[in-house]
């Protein structure tokens, strides 16, 4: 896995560093997840063009919400939330914002909190770690406005744990699952 991050780091840090021959319509792609908005999380990205076939940037991820306790054990509803924060290439089989596949490799930093209430105070659940992941689809590119579908996979890096602490301060850490489905349908605009 420690290989796997490496190539990653070095083709991020080598493919700015490159110049290319043809200049894209467009240097750079803003996208956001309109579904995400729906629920109430906020997902950003922007893409870079560093070659004609590559882009690179930053992604952000927040999301708030409360979810309804159907367990008579706690007395509130269930707070979760939850923001991601990392790198992510795109590479573009026609070209950068051009029509057509599109494969996505990211690294990225997510947390997670849970929060609710027993009748002795509250009780927690926390989450971090590291993120590797893929996502592979296709890109609907006009003159600035764009959209993008993909499906995907991603797994953590290093400790899946979940640490959850009690209303009386005793902490437990209790396995959790680290890979997953990853999924992806972004609007955006290209300048």
């Amino acid at each position: 896995m420690k290989n796997v991050l490496m190539v990653l780091t070095a083709l991020f840090v080598s493919s700015s560093a490159m110049a290319y021959d043809q200049k894209p319509t467009a240097d750079y792609n803003f996208r956001f997840s309109p579904i995400g908005l729906l629920v109430g999380s906020i997902g950003v990205d922007l893409s870079k063009a560093i070659t004609p076939e590559w882009t690179v940037g930053p992604e952000l991820n927040y999301w708030k919400f409360s979810l309804s306790s159907t367990d008579a054990a706690y007395t509130s509803d269930y707070d979760i939330s939850s923001s991601k924060i990392g790198v992510r290439a795109n590479w573009y089989k026609n070209g950068v914002y051009t029509d057509g596949l599109y494969v996505g490799p990211s690294i990225s930093y997510a947390s997670a909190k849970v929060t609710t209430t027993d009748a002795l105070g509250e009780v927690t659940g926390e989450a971090s770690g590291l993120f590797l992941g893929c996502l592979v689809g296709y890109g609907w590119f006009w003159d600035s406005f764009n959209m993008t579908l993909a499906g995907g996979a991603q797994t953590g890096l290093g400790d899946t744990k979940v640490k959850v602490t009690d209303s009386s301060g005793e902490t437990t850490d209790v396995s959790s699952l680290s890979a997953g489905v990853a999924l992806e349908y972004n609007l955006g605009w290209t300048f």
